[in-house]
C-alpha cells in the first residue's frame, strides 16, 4: 500500500518471521554467553537484540510518518524508548567489566 509520497511498507523487514529470527539468534548468542563466560558473546547478543529493535522502530517510524500520522507513531516511538535505555544499560554493564 503506497503512502502519500509513494513509500511502501517495509514488509520484508517487519514481518514476524524476520522479527522472530533476529531475536532468536540474539537469544542463542546470549545463551552461549551464559554457558561460556566471554564478554564478546554477551556484547554480540545484546547488540543484535538492540539493533533489531532500532531497525524495526526506525523503519516503522519512516513508514508511519509517510502514510498515516500521528496515531501510528506510537509503536515506533515506544520501540525507541525501550531500545535506547536497554542499549545504555547493556553498555554500562559491560563497561563495569573493564571493556572500555
Amino acid at each position: 500500500m503506497a503512502g502519500s509520497h509513494g513509500l511502501s511498507q517495509p514488509v520484508a523487514l517487519v514481518d514476524d518471521w524476520w522479527w522472530v529470527s533476529v531475536h532468536g539468534a540474539a537469544a542463542v548468542i546470549l545463551a552461549i554467553a551464559a554457558v561460556r563466560p566471554s564478554h564478546l558473546w554477551g556484547i554480540a547478543g545484546a547488540s543484535l537484540s538492540a539493533a533489531a529493535w532500532a531497525v524495526w522502530s526506525a523503519l516503522d517510524l519512516a513508514w508511519s510518518v509517510d502514510t498515516r500520522p500521528p496515531s501510528s507513531l506510537v509503536a515506533p516511538i515506544l520501540g525507541l524508548l525501550v531500545c535506547t535505555p536497554l542499549a545504555l544499560l547493556t553498555a554500562a554493564a559491560w563497561s563495569e567489566h573493564d571493556l572500555t
